[in-house]
């Protein structure tokens, strides 16, 4: 038996989940996830908290809520889904136990046989530190959050954010006393049964001065032979580089109005995590340091979606002098036409996208990087397509159409047979007729 504790709204950060490779379907049917959680000491995991999450808001009727689980430590949960049995991710936290993340969690269909796999908890361990400054000196009440984790060739499983849930876990969030020292529960990471190793990323604030920092941590799976032991995280606090500048139209050098600003890490409390452009395209953002490079996201409806990094400089300075009154011209989407087909001319055999690609140097510290960019790109049987994509040079790449019946997390889209990286000119009205050219690869059907 389950007892449902709250519902959490989703916010509508459909942007963002485009961005971070969200795919949505119409389609809906309800899934049952259900699973038995057990303690390291053998003893049904009584009045677990269990948390569904779903993958960056990403759509679904009812997959962010919390239950607590009965005597017999079994959960169980219909979720409505679109298309997919993808549901998400559990979070599973019970007294005297380490909390624990299953991610890519698969749901069944009503009409298949039940499945209820065991999933243990493991013993308790704490992941903490000190905070300090420049000088040494601690830094008291910084705000030390889990930000995300980031499995390998997996999406990242968010946390707290201020673009999927503001303070989503607050038991991942912890504040540092007067001498400096912090600690938070530490977390263990289930993928498809097995517990893996897991790079955790990690944001502290402090306010009087304004000081933060971004760092990573790499957590080792647990091999459950010995006790876990606790892990150690020192933070060296700094100034944020503040970032300031304009955003343009590249073809008409008009304000662009209302763009969106975000670094790619973001924390609750820290004021100027993002910025939207005003009715000059002005905008202003603080991006913590100390880092070899830094970077943001820049985006907008009707234009390309594009990432403004900085190159390798160690380390990041609070007073960068090239970091103040960036000009950035983005390219709006414009209509682009024409025939698709591989080297002996005939149409593609199986459905694929088109995407743009390009780079431009904004100057000696700020690259602008536009990474598989295009809206509404449809390719018919007979080769014709029709996309959205920015004008001027770009690179045209091909990316597989999202598989319906993928349940995997971070996947949704099968392996190409087909290859294409074709330069081509954009001309700022956009175009017909443009002929593109793929190749099939050695992964042949």
């Amino acid at each position: 038996m389950t007892t449902l504790l709250r519902r959490f709204s989703l916010p509508g950060t459909l942007a963002l989940g485009l961005l971070l490779g969200s795919t949505l379907w119409a389609h809906a049917e309800i899934v049952t996830v259900s699973r038995k959680f057990v303690r390291f000491d053998g003893r049904p995991a009584t009045s677990a908290r269990v948390r569904i999450m779903g993958d960056y808001g990403g759509g679904y009727d009812n997959t962010d809520f919390e239950v607590v689980v009965g005597a017999d430590g079994v959960f169980s949960a219909d979720i409505t889904q679109l298309d997919s049995l993808w549901v998400g991710h559990i979070l599973v936290r019970a007294d005297g136990c380490a909390p624990m993340c299953e991610v890519a969690v698969t749901g069944r269909r009503k009409q298949d046989p039940p499945w209820t796999p065991e999933r243990r908890l493991e013993a308790p361990y704490n992941i903490g530190g000190r905070t300090t400054d420049a000088a040494g000196h601690p830094v008291a009440g910084a705000a030390v959050s889990l930000v995300w984790a980031q499995l390998e060739s997996w999406n990242a499983t968010p946390f707290n954010s201020t673009i999927t849930h503001p303070v989503a876990t607050p038991e991942f969030i912890a504040h540092s006393d007067t001498n400096g020292n912090w600690s938070m529960p530490g977390i263990d990471f289930i993928l498809q049964e097995k517990d893996v190793p897991v790079t955790v990323v990690v944001e502290a604030v402090a306010d009087n001065p304004l000081r933060t920092v971004r760092t990573s941590l790499k957590l080792e799976a647990n091999s459950g032979a010995l006790p876990r032991k606790d892990v150690p995280l020192d933070i060296l606090l700094s100034p944020p580089v503040r970032v300031t500048g304009s955003v343009v139209s590249s073809l008409a050098g008009v304000p662009v109005v209302g763009a969106s600003c975000v670094r790619n890490v973001i924390f609750t409390v820290l004021a100027g995590t993002s910025a939207v452009t005003d009715v000059a395209g002005r905008f202003g953002l603080d991006v913590p340091g100390p880092q070899p490079n830094l970077s943001f996201q820049l985006y907008t409806d009707g234009y390309a979606t594009v990432t403004l990094k900085t190159g390798m400089r160690d380390p990041a300075a609070s007073n960068w002098s090239d970091s103040q009154n960036l000009r950035i011209a983005v390219r709006p989407l414009v209509d682009v036409s024409g025939t698709l087909l591989d080297e002996h001319g005939q149409p593609l055999d199986e459905p694929v996208q088109l995407a743009a690609n390009y780079q431009e140097t904004i100057n000696a510290t700020w690259n602008l990087e536009c990474d598989r960019e295009g809206k509404e790109a449809k390719v018919g049987a007979d080769g014709s397509f029709h996309a959205k994509l920015p004008p001027g040079r770009i690179s045209v790449v091909l990316m597989a159409q999202p598989d319906r019946t993928s349940s995997g997390f971070g996947g949704g889209r099968p392996p190409l047979h087909y290859r294409l990286q074709q330069d081509v000119d954009i001309p700022g009205e956009g175009m017909t007729g443009l002929q593109l050219q793929a190749t099939r690869t050695g992964n042949a059907k």
